[in-house]
């Protein structure tokens, strides 16, 4: 699975947010797209809200992974 971070956009409101494509390896079209926003942190680059968006987006998907697992799989607990 590959993240592709792209639109990152700043709103006046103090947030960074970017629209992120899960990739799958066999498909060239995304498997699903997601909106992430994070906090504006003065003196940070695009490439370190790149990265943290990224990261956002990866936790977000380990949250949504763990919570249909669970409740499809009670013995499958994560």
């Amino acid at each position: 699975m590959k993240l592709d971070v792209s639109d990152i956009r700043f709103s006046a409101s103090g947030y960074a947010f970017a629209t992120i494509e899960v990739l799958g390896e066999k498909y060239r079209l995304p498997v699903c797209t997601m909106y992430v926003s994070i906090p504006l942190v003065e003196g940070r680059s695009l490439e370190q809200y790149k990265g943290k968006l990224q990261e956002e987006a990866r936790e977000r998907i380990a949250e949504i992974y763990k919570e249909t697992v669970n409740e499809h799989c009670p013995e499958h607990s994560l």
